[in-house]
């Protein structure tokens, strides 16, 4: 899609995201970390005119962090925080925000309020809009010979939109099997697999899982403090609360690694399964 339009569809639709990094040629940590997008829009513009850079930061020119839009319950407040300087390079300075304190508040909305319902108002496609925007000029249409020698006939009283049926979502019939496992290559990475999380309480689940992930990691000369990327596959979702609760309590180290959370068809006794990777550089000799 065009670059500049998918942005302004994010202002237009009350998109409050700020700029918390800047990694690229135009952009300054000391002008431009903090403002919202629709602020720096115009100047994105220019500079994708006279750099090249991408309009949404896509290239990885700069990150940004949503306060606040219409999906959101709660929008999110900046407290407290800090201009860090990566890298002070005089064509392309890199610096970031850090956050220090944050907070949630709450916002005025119905408590029987869907998410339909939040965005009336704005100028969101659904799937048939897109299809709609389509030139017609850009569809192949790979039997033209064979349908320009068919009788053409008026099927605009036939076209009925059917309601997709509800997805039927099937639970595993067995554990997955609980074999912990770790796999390191020479130059430091190491791959951890295999830590089933099986309790009928979903944050003992959860204890028990991360206890697992931690002694591993423990086995291999490593800490919490060398995890890179963590994925947590969860039975459902609705006990995310209770499973970070209890994540937080034991991964709480400065910096912690990414984390990705999927839910999964795990049986009722395995509300959680865990895979990382750590990373912890070899010493010489």
């Amino acid at each position: 899609r065009d670059q500049g339009q998918l942005l302004q569809e994010m202002v237009d639709c009350n998109i409050n995201a700020i700029i918390i990094k800047v990694a690229a040629l135009g952009l300054d940590p000391t002008k431009h970390l903090g403002l919202r997008i629709s602020q720096i829009q115009p100047y994105l513009i220019k500079m994708n005119e006279k750099y090249g850079l991408n309009i949404c930061g896509e290239g990885g020119e700069y990150e940004t962090f949503t306060l606040d839009c219409p999906l959101f319950k709660k929008s999110i407040v900046i407290d407290n925080y800090e201009t860090v300087i990566h890298s002070n390079d005089a064509i392309a300075p890199v610096g970031y925000i850090n956050f220090l304190k944050l907070r949630l508040v709450d916002k005025k909305l119905s408590d029987e309020s869907s998410y339909l319902d939040r965005l009336v108002g704005f100028p969101v496609k659904n799937s048939l809009d897109y299809i709609a925007d389509l030139d017609e000029d850009d569809i192949v249409d790979s039997d033209k010979g064979v349908a320009d020698q068919e009788e053409t006939k008026d099927c605009s009283n036939q076209v009925k939109i059917v309601e997709p049926e509800k997805l039927l979502i099937l639970k595993e019939q067995e554990p997955p099997p609980d074999k912990p496992y770790a796999r390191t290559n020479v130059s430091g990475w190491c791959w951890l697999g295999g830590l089933v999380g099986q309790h009928d309480d979903c944050a003992e689940a959860s204890r028990i899982a991360l206890h697992k992930l931690c002694a591993l990691l423990e086995s291999e000369n490593m800490s919490p403090c060398d995890l890179v990327r963590i994925c947590i596959f969860v039975r459902d979702m609705k006990d995310y609360a209770a499973i970070n609760a209890v994540y937080v309590s034991i991964l709480s180290h400065v910096n912690p690694p990414v984390r990705v959370c999927v839910e999964a068809p795990l049986r009722a006794d395995c509300p959680i399964v865990l895979e990382a990777i750590a990373y912890k550089q070899r010493s010489e000799g």
